[in-house]
């Protein structure tokens, strides 16, 4: 048994991230292969737009909410993520990662997976209709609590997907068992989203100065414009790694179960 497949005796910020990073760099081919694959829709429709619109701007309205390149970009979102989840499942019990029966599995859990989302969109709706009297009654005192409980809600759901696909629960008892798993751990998983919060605004901040570097060039500007999904080849299987491993580490300090049994749902 390496170090990857271990059982970790209890969870810890340091622990999830310094392993997540580990199996991400052992696997980063076939990690992003399956990003690859999975996000050559979205890649490929952003890439015709970026070159061939008469007009940059429309790119920005295009990733309005709705808007075709959205919404093909949320499928291969959701389809990439339960590829990865797959993928790091099998990095952590020591086994090859094969790109083919990731994708395969991902297909196989789609709908419980586009399930998911739309009950989660359901919550987010009524999460913001209680937080819209609160909202007129504080003003802009109200953007405190409002980051306060939507971080509260997200640290709470952190693990809910990585338990839809590894348990083959449904999108309702998947919330509540990351809820489950999450109780009085939630502060180290604010700790954890926190730092991929902050590697996400690092390279959102690279990207905004490659578009303002090729502003003088229409050429750069369109390419620059397409660095998001460049770089979201390399950050879905570091944030997907990371979120398995949370979960992983979570079920195993609190139910005592071994990376085997988590995965058995593939066998």
């Amino acid at each position: 048994m390496d170090a990857f497949t271990a059982a970790t005796p209890r969870f810890s910020v340091g622990g999830v991230l310094a392993r997540g990073f580990s199996i991400w760099g052992k696997h980063l081919v076939p990690f992003t292969l399956i990003a690859l694959v999975t996000q050559l829709p979205a890649l490929g429709y952003a890439a015709y737009g970026a070159l061939t619109s008469e007009d940059v701007t429309e790119l920005v309205k295009d990733r309005a909410a709705w808007s075709p390149q959205t919404l093909i970009g949320l499928v291969c979102f959701l389809l990439n993520t339960a590829a990865l989840i797959h993928a790091v499942s099998q990095a952590l019990r020591g086994r090859p990662v094969s790109v083919g029966a990731s994708l395969r599995e991902a297909l196989r859990r789609m709908l419980p997976v586009v399930s998911f989302v739309l009950v989660v969109a359901l919550i987010t709706v009524l999460f913001v209709l209680v937080l819209v009297p609160v909202a007129m009654l504080l003003k802009q005192l109200a953007i405190v609590p409002g980051v306060i409980a939507l971080l509260w809600l997200l640290c709470q759901l952190w693990v809910a997907v990585p338990a839809l696909v590894l348990e083959g629960v449904g999108p309702v008892e998947s919330l509540q068992r990351s809820s489950s798993l999450t109780l009085g751990y939630r502060w180290h998983v604010l700790a954890i989203v926190l730092v991929l919060f902050g590697i996400q605004m690092g390279l959102a901040l690279l990207t905004a100065a490659a578009v303002i570097t090729g502003l003088g060039s229409l050429l750069v500007l369109r390419l620059a414009l397409l660095i998001p999904q460049l770089l979201g080849l390399l950050t879905g299987g570091l944030f997907a790694t990371i979120n398995v491993v949370a979960y992983h580490d979570l079920r195993t300090s609190k139910e005592g179960v071994s990376v085997d049994d988590i995965a058995k749902v593939f066998d």
